[in-house]
This record gives C-alpha cells, structure tokens and sequence, in this order.
C-alpha cells in the first residue's frame, strides 16, 4: 500500500483552490491507496480559507491548517 502526503502553502489563492484540490485529488488517487493533502492558508486575506474548508466536505483526505498571520515561507535575511 502506497500512502502520500502533500503539504501545500498559500496566501491570497481563492481564484484556484479548487481546481487545485480537484486536480490534486485525482492524480493523487492514481498513484496511491492512501493519500491527503494538508493545505496550510499562511493569513490569506481573501477566501481562501472559506473554500479549503469547504472542500473538506467533498474531500475528506483535505486538511486545512489557518496561519494567524502571513509568516511566509522563506528566511528574511
């Protein structure tokens, strides 16, 4: 049994969450028995984390993890 993780980052992606859910969810189906996505909003300041969370109804293998504030994902050197 093949299981995968995907970990996703985003700030402000209303536009393309869906898609994105959709589009991962049926590739990740492909390649293993068991699978999940954890998408983690870094603040986004739009929609963002309204529809991840409601994409957890269709896809149970969505988890969302809200970030109080943009933290980013690099080092600010």
């Amino acid at each position: 049994m093949r299981s995968l993780t995907m970990v996703v980052p985003a700030f402000n992606e209303e536009e393309l969450v869906e898609e994105f859910v959709e589009k991962s969810a049926q590739d990740l189906s492909r390649v293993a028995d068991d699978w999940e996505i954890i998408f983690v909003n870094d603040g986004s300041t739009d929609r963002t984390s309204e529809i991840a969370h409601r994409l957890t109804a269709r896809f149970p293998q969505l988890k969302v993890v809200d970030l109080a504030s943009n933290v980013g994902n690099g080092a600010n050197v």
